[in-house]
This record gives C-alpha cells, structure tokens and sequence, in this order.
C-alpha cells in the first residue's frame, strides 16, 4: 500500500465499495478521466488486472487504507 498515493487510496476504497468511475469521480470531486488514470496507476502499482481484485484488496486492507486518506476523506 505504501506504493499508492492518498488520493490513489481513496480511489481505491471506492473501488473496494463497487463504485463505477462516475460515481467515484462524484465521490473525489474529480473527473472521470482522471478517476481512469488513478485506477491505472493503482492497477499497475499493485500488479493487478481487475476491478474484482482492486475491490477485494480493498476489502482486506480497508483499515489500512482509510488510516491513509485524508482527514476529509468519505
């Protein structure tokens, strides 16, 4: 996890949550291309091929994770 930015965290908890991209973006106030080049990064970061895996990853290390974003964080 300590390859992933806190915003590439965040992205993936909303993944962990079975968010599609537009609700994501929604979620981080972002935009949907950039909620695709997130989940690329973290795809590659974590050597993984699939929402289905980014989601149970999530799911193991959520703790973790929400310990990583930020204060406002959802």
């Amino acid at each position: 996890m300590s390859l992933l930015t806190v915003r590439e965290c965040e992205i993936l908890v909303a993944l962990g949550d079975c968010l599609q991209n537009t609700a994501i973006a929604s979620r981080c106030h972002i935009t949907e291309r950039t909620v695709k080049k997130h989940v690329a990064s973290i795809f590659c970061k974590l050597e993984i091929s699939s929402r289905a895996e980014a989601a149970v990853i999530a799911t193991c290390r959520k703790r973790e994770l929400q310990a990583t974003r930020c204060p406002s964080g959802h």
